[in-house]
């Protein structure tokens, strides 16, 4: 499935629209050089086709091209950098 990932900074959200529903990562700045991750979601009749990491890499590939850490409270993030080498030198 190919996704368009849209930012949209002010509302400080990574998203992506899937048959008129919307499937995002929040995050806030913490200061300059850190970004925290809130949530993620996905529609439930959007789940299980692999759409909330496609969003979430977006989402850290935007905090390496930026040269920002990331820290989350978000488990989806948490357990995606746990599990992925790609991103494990953005973690806090």
């Amino acid at each position: 499935m190919k996704l368009e990932i849209l930012h949209h900074k002010e509302k400080q959200k990574f998203y992506a629209i899937i048959n008129g529903e919307e499937a995002y990562i929040r995050y806030r700045m913490v200061d300059e050089k850190r970004i925290h991750f809130l949530t993620t979601f996905v529609p439930p009749k959007q789940r299980g086709k692999g759409i909330a990491q496609k969003v979430v890499e977006a989402a850290l590939d935007y905090a390496r091209e930026n040269h920002l850490v990331v820290s989350t409270s978000c488990w989806y993030v948490e357990e995606y950098l746990d599990k992925s080498d790609k991103y494990k030198d953005l973690a806090d």
